[in-house]
């Protein structure tokens, strides 16, 4: 049995963008962002060969910005063409 970390919850149509002031609230959580803690340990791997010497670091994830990108780019993503 596998256990999903986040409930579904079921979005809610029609989906809005985001408001000036949501978007605005973002682009600043993205510029306070430090980037020293998006940086994670681990060994990491590509399909290719890389030459090395290979650093033990990866990047990590961060949705700061995502809703201030949502705010100009919201046709194009809900465009079904």
């Amino acid at each position: 049995m596998s256990h999903d970390p986040l409930p579904h919850i079921p979005p809610v149509f029609p989906l809005s963008p985001p408001s000036e002031a949501e978007a605005l609230e973002d682009y600043h959580a993205l510029r306070a962002l430090d980037m020293a803690e998006v940086w994670r340990e681990g060994e990491w791997s590509s399909r290719s060969d890389v030459p090395g010497p290979h650093i033990p670091l990866l990047l990590g994830m961060s949705r700061a910005g995502a809703t201030a990108s949502n705010r100009y780019h919201f046709a194009a993503r809900m465009a079904c063409e």
